[in-house]
C-alpha cells in the first residue's frame, strides 16, 4: 500500500495537483482524500476512478509499470518487425 500511495503522491506531483485540487477535480472531501494519502483509509472506488479521469497513468500508480515503458517496448518490437519485413521484401525481389 504504502508503494501505491508514494506512487499515487508521485503522480500528483506530475500532473501539478495538490491534495485540495484533485479533490475538487474528484470530486471528493478533500479530508477523504488526506486520509487515504496518508494511508489511514484505502483510497475509495471514487478516488481512483475520479483520478483516472482527470488523466492519472493508474496502471503506475497500482503496479508500478508507466505507460511510457509499455509505449517504448511497442515501438521497439515495431522496428523490429519493420527491419524483418524490409529484409523479406529484399529476399523476394531477388
Amino acid at each position: 500500500l504504502k508503494a501505491i500511495l508514494d506512487r499515487f503522491r508521485e503522480e500528483m506531483r506530475k500532473q501539478g495537483d495538490t491534495q485540495r485540487s484533485l479533490a475538487v477535480k474528484i470530486p471528493c472531501h478533500a479530508g477523504q482524500l488526506s486520509k487515504s494519502l496518508a494511508g489511514y483509509t484505502l483510497p475509495s472506488a471514487n478516488i481512483l476512478i475520479g483520478a483516472a479521469r482527470e488523466g492519472y497513468d493508474m496502471n503506475f500508480i497500482l503496479r508500478g509499470e508507466s505507460e511510457d515503458k509499455r509505449i517504448l517496448a511497442l515501438e521497439t518490437e515495431l522496428r523490429d518487425a519493420n527491419t524483418l519485413i524490409d529484409s523479406l521484401e529484399r529476399i523476394l525481389k531477388k
